[in-house]
């Protein structure tokens, strides 16, 4: 059985002025919680990571930087993803902006830290993008505890987290919906049609990856899946959109996806994807989907 601990936090802003979002909001939240998280926790003015004696120490390092690699792991995915939907462009004084964190395996017990970081951002303004905000809750969506402070998830509330499994007790499916919220890119390039193989082999890939580094265990792909596939027929409505990221343009896709056939078994990895993603880029909140079991 593979597992893998996660924690969900929201977090609630209110805009103390006007301000006009990007229209993938995603990268200016990661940059500002990144951004915070050197200032509060690093002692160095131009942190080097890669050749830093305090990496393994370092909460910056161990969110924000992939150390771990091996021949089968060229590149590990970070262990967090930004949650954005669909969020407005234009806020005034009093409008509510809010986002989710969702971090995965050993990265729940930086909850407090990210806490802080995001409290960090929002007093100084985002950052280069100046956001007139304030802070104004932080609740964990599995308990639906609000937290007040990093200090209540230190200690009333350290013991948060719920631990997805792949033990399959839903009734069975014979067709699934999917809707991505965000776009996806996939393999650096507009993808329109997608199998449900290719999409289960990609999805396969990143859960994986994550459990391998971040999970208590290393994962294990049930030998029927390799051996036995069923006829799965696939609906695409998907259509490709130009994203750019740091003056750098990337083609995605947004749009559904629907699978028939026998998906039972699969169902506990399609879910555990809403909380990780899908695809490339997810820590600046692409990729992320809702499913619909029918």
């Amino acid at each position: 059985m593979n597992s893998l601990k996660i924690v969900k936090l929201e977090f609630t802003l209110k805009a103390t002025g006007e301000f006009t979002l990007p229209r993938f909001v995603g990268n200016t939240l990661r940059g500002a919680i990144g951004n915070a998280l050197v200032q509060i926790y690093c002692d160095k003015h131009d942190p080097k990571c890669d050749s830093c004696d305090n990496r393994d120490e370092c909460v910056y390092s161990n969110v924000f930087k992939s150390k771990y690699t091996t021949e089968y792991l060229p590149t590990v995915p970070n262990p967090f993803t930004i949650d954005i939907g669909r969020t407005k462009r234009i806020y005034i004084s009093g409008d509510k902006l809010c986002f989710g964190v969702t971090l995965i395996g050993d990265a729940i017990y930086y909850c407090g830290n990210f806490i802080e970081a995001v409290k960090y951002a929002a007093e100084h303004n985002f950052g280069e993008r100046n956001l007139p905000v304030e802070l104004v809750s932080v609740r964990d969506e599995f308990s639906d505890a609000v937290l007040k402070s990093a200090d209540d998830f230190d200690t009333e509330y350290d013991h948060i987290y719920a631990e997805w499994t792949d033990s399959n007790t839903q009734n069975e499916a014979d067709h699934i919906h999917i809707e991505f919220l965000t776009p996806f890119i996939y393999s650096n390039q507009n993808c329109e049609n997608i199998t449900f193989y290719e999409f289960m082999d990609r999805l396969f890939d990143r859960i994986s990856a994550i459990t391998d580094v971040y999970g208590d265990n290393e994962f294990v792909l049930p030998y029927s899946f390799a051996v036995h596939k069923n006829k799965i027929n696939t609906v695409c409505d998907l259509k490709p959109v130009i994203v750019k990221q740091k003056n750098k343009e990337y083609e995605a896709s947004i749009g559904t996806i629907d699978f028939y056939g026998n998906l039972t078994r699969y169902i506990p990895y399609i879910i555990l994807g809403q909380e990780i993603h899908f695809g490339k880029m997810t820590t600046r909140g692409f990729g992320q989907y809702k499913v619909d079991i029918l």
